[in-house]
């Protein structure tokens, strides 16, 4: 599963197509009840849902910059279980309505998503359908899993930012070209819209 999740992640560009395939290869593979992908909005730090595959269970919305789990999650950088959220002091100071949350989607593991030293994402994952406990072979599954994973979400969101980059040099190029002559100051704008409506 690793193997061929590896090959499948590196040839795809899309962030949500790219967590979608894999919680849905994760979920069919080994026999898991729900799960859920967060990422990183880099603009609020808030982590948000990008991907769930759930039948019935739905994941909260997602986590603030300063939620518990996020932030012991940024320190630690290690699986989380769920049984740690009535042990560990730091989870105390969640919400109500957060605990009510978690508990109606009932997350098993928490698995973050290191890229560079940073949190990026976090993989969620609920119980297995044979309500066994995780064991230790298959949490360092679900770890080298989640580096796969951040890795492939870095590379898709390194090509979005290569490619909105690439399209402003084209459109400050085709501005600075219109500017230089007040006759054609509208010319590129006039050929890029008949070009797509040509190509519609």
């Amino acid at each position: 599963m690793l193997e061929r999740l590896s090959q499948s992640a590196t040839s795809l560009l899309d962030i949500e197509k790219i967590t979608r395939m894999i919680l849905s290869e994760v979920r069919n593979t080994l026999h898991i009840e729900h799960g859920a992908i967060l990422i990183k909005h880099f603009e609020s730090g808030d982590f948000r849902v990008i991907a769930e595959d759930a039948e019935k269970k739905h994941f909260p919305i997602g986590f603030r910059v300063d939620h518990p789990i996020v932030t012991w999650m940024s320190r630690q950088k290690q699986p989380l279980l769920n049984r740690d959220l009535s042990l560990v002091p730091i989870f105390k100071s969640m919400w109500k309505e957060e605990k009510d949350e978690l508990e109606k989607f009932n997350p098993e593991i928490f698995l973050p998503l290191i890229s560079k030293g940073e949190l990026i994402g976090i993989l969620v994952l609920g119980k297995k359908l044979s309500s066994q406990p995780y064991t230790q072979d298959e949490q360092l599954i679900f770890s080298t899993l989640a580096n796969q994973t951040a890795v492939a979400i870095e590379n898709a969101r390194l090509y979005d930012e290569l490619r909105a980059s690439f399209v402003q040099s084209v459109t400050a190029l085709a501005n600075a070209i219109d500017i230089r002559d007040t006759y054609t100051n509208t010319h590129s704008q006039q050929i890029a819209n008949w070009a797509a409506k040509t190509a519609r």
